[in-house]
């Protein structure tokens, strides 16, 4: 029984040399796959960036074209001026009614070019800017023409009061 107790006596407490690898063994796995799921992370995030930076390029240039401070025609991979790193694309086609014009902005990274891979694109539906102004010139015009039409009718009254002598036309 002694001798038990002495080869109990001699181990002191702590890590044996095989426990020590096997913990650094699963640490170093560990580790491993951490630092996978952080690129595969890193890169979604970029991915989510882009996409976010892509739609607000594109919201942006369809606002420009629909309030006529683009004009309404086809452009192709054009730098834009505020996100220098973007280019974009308008396509513009006519639409199912007159007036209509069916506008299409296309942006893509400019490191993207080549492989034309994460193109984001955005359509709508826009009033020709040109056939508003038509209308407004129409509507001007013949407000215009009503104008001179009464401003004769009260000269021709005007006159026919004086001829008659101020009686207003009465014999």
């Amino acid at each position: 029984m002694n001798r038990r107790r002495a080869l109990h006596s001699n181990r002191r407490p702590g890590l044996t040399l095989l426990e020590a690898v096997l913990a650094l063994t699963i640490l170093g796995i560990a580790m491993a796959m951490l630092q996978g799921l952080l690129q595969i992370g890193i890169r979604s995030a970029a991915t989510a960036r882009d996409l976010t930076q892509a739609q607000l390029l594109c919201q942006s240039k369809l606002a420009e074209l629909a309030s006529g401070a683009l004009p309404l025609e086809s452009v192709s991979l054009v730098l834009d001026e505020f996100q220098p790193d973007w280019l974009y694309s308008v396509e513009t086609a006519p639409g199912p009614q007159e007036g209509m014009v069916i506008a299409r902005v296309s942006t893509v990274h400019r490191n993207d070019v080549e492989h034309q891979q994460n193109v984001y694109s955005l359509t709508r539906w826009i009033l020709d800017p040109q056939v508003e102004l038509d209308m407004l010139v129409e509507e001007a015009e013949a407000e215009q023409g009503a104008e001179e039409d009464a401003a004769v009718e009260t000269a021709a009254d005007a006159s026919e009061s004086d001829e008659t002598g101020g009686q207003g036309g009465r014999p």
